[in-house]
């Protein structure tokens, strides 16, 4: 294979709540040949072990929980490097969110706090925005895990985890730190999870925009999946640009 560690987005896995072309055979390849990998994500709604449960649902064999690398871990990675005594967190996000602040060892729904993380929550009410910015406006830093700016449910748009996090830094007049990609903090904490090497690793991704540009910043290579774009994508009109394109996963076998 192309290389000794793969770091691989959740969204190329799955496709339209589907197994992608070839990510099944791929996936067990990588478990069968023993090679170090971890899927990277930005959901907070589900726990480690349901997101297990979801790929393992869809054919994934072999699936753990340790397998999984989130924007929350990172961040949390990057706390208690950074701040190690720093421990309270607020948080708008799901129950995924509120498990890896626990295990990380924070202590969770204060009415102070160190840090105020943000992901996708389908349903924020008014007094959450509110326990948000008094939180921020008592001293917590907002810690961006999940920086889309739109997602569509059912086909319908909403204002993503990012723009959420926009309208609180212009509403406390502060700036968030950033977990998600296109920053680079998810990538080198993943890498460090794995203790790989960057000329060793490569992020395999569905994403030009936000990942690959986030592997450049890094300076690792990517793979650009394109199995799921519709006929209007054309790469030559993006800035951004991955060290290799492929079909579906199932090149990568053939490597």
């Amino acid at each position: 294979m192309l290389a000794n560690t793969f770091l691989i987005s959740f969204s190329t896995l799955m496709i339209d709540g589907r197994p992608a072309p070839g990510s099944r055979e791929f996936f067990a390849a990588l478990v069968r040949e023993r090679i170090p990998f971890a899927i990277l994500t930005n959901q907070s709604q589900r726990t480690l072990q349901e997101l297990t449960d979801y790929l393992e649902g869809h054919g994934f064999r072999g699936i753990m929980p340790s397998m999984f690398y989130t924007t929350v871990m990172a961040a949390a990675d990057e706390i208690l490097q950074m701040y190690p005594k720093k421990r309270m967190a607020g948080y708008l996000g799901g129950r995924g969110m509120r498990e890896i602040l626990r295990l990380a060892g924070f202590s969770v729904d204060l009415d102070r706090a160190d840090w105020l993380f943000v992901g996708l929550s389908p349903e924020i009410s008014d007094m959450e925005y509110s326990y948000a910015l008094r939180l921020v406006e008592q001293g917590a830093v907002i810690v961006e895990t999940d920086a889309r700016r739109l997602v569509r449910r059912k086909k319908e748009p909403y204002p993503g985890a990012g723009s959420i996090v926009r309208m609180l830094e212009y509403a406390s007049s502060t700036q968030a730190m950033h977990a998600d990609m296109p920053d680079t903090m998810l990538i080198r904490h993943a890498m460090q999870y794995l203790n790989a090497l960057s000329e060793q690793t490569v992020l395999i991704t569905s994403d030009l925009d936000r990942e690959v540009r986030s592997a450049n910043a890094f300076g690792i290579r990517s793979i650009f999946v394109t199995a799921g774009m519709d006929d209007s994508f054309d790469m030559m009109e993006h800035d951004v640009h991955p060290t290799y394109v492929i079909e579906t996963l199932e090149g990568l076998l053939r490597r």
